[in-house]
């Protein structure tokens, strides 16, 4: 692990139905990575935390919201910077402002965002012990956002699933065709790569398949070094 962070930030990136949520909880098995599966619940409903408390009366929680006052968003926290009323328009925006700052050496600049985000990885920290936060958003506009503020990011973990599964849970749960899953991909994967690339961060491909997926881990880390229970960050 020591040889992949420097800065101790991590991204997982991949559309629905990659697997992601697997990935992050494998990893926060491991001594030094605090990986909160999907990280920020919703506030559509009382989610259940991953220490089995509900996110109302889990302690950590209520720390994130005692010291980051909820400002009116769909989850318990800012997802990325929001500029706009509609979600597609504030995040097309946001890609291209990111992009441009990036290409053009410009520092991002969204303080309530950044205030928020930069509080919430320190708390993360702070009450795990751990020393690498893994964001597992798998917000595109999220990462490119950070990276273009000018905080180091060392990895993105890019979860990537083979297109035919993709296009079938697609159809089953999002009720979408398969020409309209396939560009969803293909879009998403693409850019992956290209913010990546932008912002000079490293992208690692991770296999979807489960056993693949332990195999992976098991030989990048040592078991020594990893813990069997998931929680939330306490």
């Amino acid at each position: 692990m020591s040889r992949l962070t420097k800065t101790g930030l991590i991204f997982q990136l991949a559309p629905n139905y990659h697997g992601a949520t697997l990935v992050s909880l494998l990893l926060n098995n491991h001594s030094r990575v605090a990986s909160l599966a999907d990280t920020l619940p919703t506030l559509m409903y009382d989610q259940v935390c991953g220490c089995r408390e509900k996110v109302s009366r889990c302690a950590f929680w209520s720390e994130v919201r005692r010291r980051i006052p909820e400002r009116g968003y769909s989850t318990f926290l800012p997802v990325a910077p929001k500029w706009f009323g509609g979600a597609w328009l504030n995040g097309r925006v946001l890609y291209l402002c990111a992009a441009a700052s990036l290409r053009a050496g410009v520092v991002l600049s969204d303080r309530p965002f950044f205030d928020s985000f930069d509080t919430f990885a320190s708390l993360v920290r702070e009450t795990t012990g751990k020393d690498i936060f893994l964001d597992g958003t798998k917000s595109l506009h999220r990462f490119l956002a950070v990276a273009a503020s000018g905080r180091p990011v060392d990895l993105v973990l890019h979860t990537i699933r083979d297109p035919r599964g993709f296009v079938l849970s697609s159809k089953k749960n999002a009720k979408m065709d398969a020409k309209a899953a396939i560009s969803v991909y293909n879009g998403y994967h693409s850019r992956v790569l290209r913010a990546s690339a932008l912002a000079g961060v490293p992208a690692l491909p991770v296999p979807y398949c489960t056993s693949s997926l332990i195999a992976y881990f098991t030989k990048s880390f040592s078991v020594s070094d990893c813990r069997t229970r998931t929680s939330c960050a306490r």
